[in-house]
């Protein structure tokens, strides 16, 4: 018995994610920037807590003192609104770094400190990993919308060339990574997040869009799609970090009379919408030609039987490959694609039970976070 604690003692890790709104969200219940990526990474944190790591957050200025617990993880504030300066705000992003006792921080998407976190965790003898989201992470030369300047541009580059270790969520990033890096990443596939639900008969009758209303995801063609199919009802679900761009499509929507405009829908509430709809639509078309990396929204539509109409994103071409639903290319043959499966019971049922047949054999929420722990560990292990 002393020999397996002393093993289990050996094996734990401390680890830190960077979550900029986790203590938000998980301190607020009207929170309303949760998004897949958050999503992915509160639910890794309890996977890995529960098997006995240490698990901190770095997070964002929401009024709360520089470190703190809360629901058993440890949160610190690595950016403090009151430090104007960018000599005082560097200067308190490292001395709070410094002070926490992870070995290895884990970032997920990019971001405009990427860079930094790489650089601090490197001057401070940790372990840094990069988590790609988006397509556009992993090449050189795309406008990643989540890096505002050149020189945070410059300084992700850095992070990603000098990480200790890279996941992707797909085989085309890795194609991505190493024509743009000359490097190959740990595929890792999302953790499902809600059950697997039987296959409906076509219960659901509407048109649905969830996603964080970003320029780059494209609400608008939500809106040009539900303009040209006036016969069937279109449900938009979505919260926005810019005011003003949520509530110029609240008010466009407003004006379609077959478009109902949710907004912000709790994580928790997604089944209930989802076994409401027919059809799950993705109109994320970023820098012009790249997709996501893989949208936790198809898994959660998968789960209950629902099929997807996407404009470009289709994960190393499963939707087409697997039959889960369509990858129309175009907004035009998106609204074909939409009219068949609204139309079509016979074809809709048959797309609808590939879903659930994927998503029963696609990996369980523990073998997934094997795959991390194992990462984790190997990345410790190097010199």
């Amino acid at each position: 018995m002393l020999a397996q604690n002393s093993r289990m003692f050996l094996d734990t890790m401390n680890i830190a994610l960077y979550c900029y709104y986790a203590y938000s969200i998980m301190n607020d219940e009207k929170n309303e920037v949760v998004g897949g990526m958050e999503m992915q990474l509160i639910k890794l944190a309890r996977e890995l807590q529960h098997r006995g790591h240490s698990v901190e957050f770095m997070v964002g200025d929401f009024g709360q003192p520089d470190t703190c617990e809360s629901g058993g993880f440890m949160f610190h504030k690595i950016f403090d609104r009151s430090r104007s300066s960018l000599l005082r705000k560097i200067s308190y992003f490292c001395r709070i770094i410094r002070t926490m006792q992870a070995d290895i921080i884990l970032e997920r998407g990019s971001s405009d400190i990427t860079g930094f976190l790489c650089l601090c965790a490197h001057a401070l003898r940790k372990k840094y990993v990069f988590s790609a989201a988006s397509d556009v992470n992993l090449v050189r030369d795309a406008d990643d919308p989540s890096i505002r300047t050149g020189s945070r541009r410059w300084l992700f580059r850095y992070a990603i060339r000098n990480a200790d270790n890279i996941i992707v969520q797909k085989k085309s990033q890795n194609e991505l990574l190493s024509r743009s890096f000359g490097r190959r990443g740990k595929e890792i596939a999302n953790m499902p997040l809600i059950a697997i639900d039987t296959v409906r008969a076509a219960n659901g009758n509407n048109i649905t869009w969830i996603s964080n209303l970003n320029t780059y995801k494209r609400p608008d063609l939500c809106l040009d799609l539900a303009r040209r199919l006036p016969a069937y009802s279109f449900v938009m679900a979505g919260a926005a970090r810019d005011p003003r761009y949520y509530g110029e499509m609240e008010f466009l929507a407003s004006s379609i009379p077959n478009v109902r405009f949710c907004g912000f829908v709790p994580p928790h509430k997604i089944p209930h919408l989802l076994a409401e709809s027919r059809v799950l639509i993705n109109t994320t078309i970023i820098d012009g030609k790249y997709e996501e990396g893989f949208p936790n929204a198809f898994l959660q539509a998968w789960s209950q039987g629902v099929p997807v109409v996407s404009l470009i994103s289709n994960p190393d071409k499963i939707i087409t490959e697997k039959g889960l639903g369509f990858c129309s290319g175009s907004i035009d043959r998106m609204a074909d694609d939409l009219r068949l499966l609204m139309e079509d019971d016979t074809i809709h049922n048959a797309i609808a039970r590939n879903c659930v047949t994927y998503m029963r054999e696609y990996p369980d929420v523990s073998s997934i976070v094997d795959q991390y722990e194992s990462l984790l560990k190997a990345t410790l292990a190097h010199p």
